[in-house]
């Protein structure tokens, strides 16, 4: 019997999916890519990200017709145009390219990007998230915007 999406295997983590949900999709199995076109939502564990188009660029060692939907088998995504980003902490940001390296678990945003966190904000020339550590970085003219109200406390 085949396992259901979040099913695990003994002594394994639940099996995490990504999910793309676009107007239109283009599979090339000579180039290994997958492009979608039109109101794109990539719902990914660590986010959700929406933009105008996505490439799902796959690893070159898989064979061409092989299972693409197989774990590993997409090397990159990138979203372009008008693209937005959920995380789960409540932050969100925008930018005009996003690229999510899968094995490094590296987010990289470009084209004025902005990251929000409540009232404050981070801008730079590329803001980089490092999925596994829970840390970002950003690069290159960077302005902070952050919320200078003194939060009261409670007793003296």
């Amino acid at each position: 019997m085949a396992a259901a999406p979040g099913d695990s295997l003994p002594g394994k983590a639940p099996v995490e999916l990504t999910n793309v949900q676009s107007e239109s999709m283009v599979y090339d199995s000579v180039a290994r890519k997958i492009t979608f076109s039109g109101q794109v939502v990539v719902t990914h564990p660590d986010f959700i990200m929406t933009s105008d188009r996505l490439l799902l660029l796959l690893n070159e060692n898989d064979k061409p017709g092989a299972d693409v939907l197989n774990a590993g088998a997409v090397r990159c995504i990138v979203a372009e145009s008008g693209v937005e980003i959920r995380l789960p902490d409540g932050k969100n940001a925008s930018c005009a390219q996003a690229t999510y390296e899968a094995e490094a678990e590296i987010l990289l945003m470009e084209g004025n990007p902005v990251l929000r966190d409540g009232a404050s904000q981070v801008r730079g020339e590329r803001i980089i998230f490092y999925l596994r550590e829970d840390r970002n970085e950003a690069l290159g003219g960077v302005t902070v915007d952050f919320s200078s109200q003194v939060r009261a406390t409670d007793g003296s």
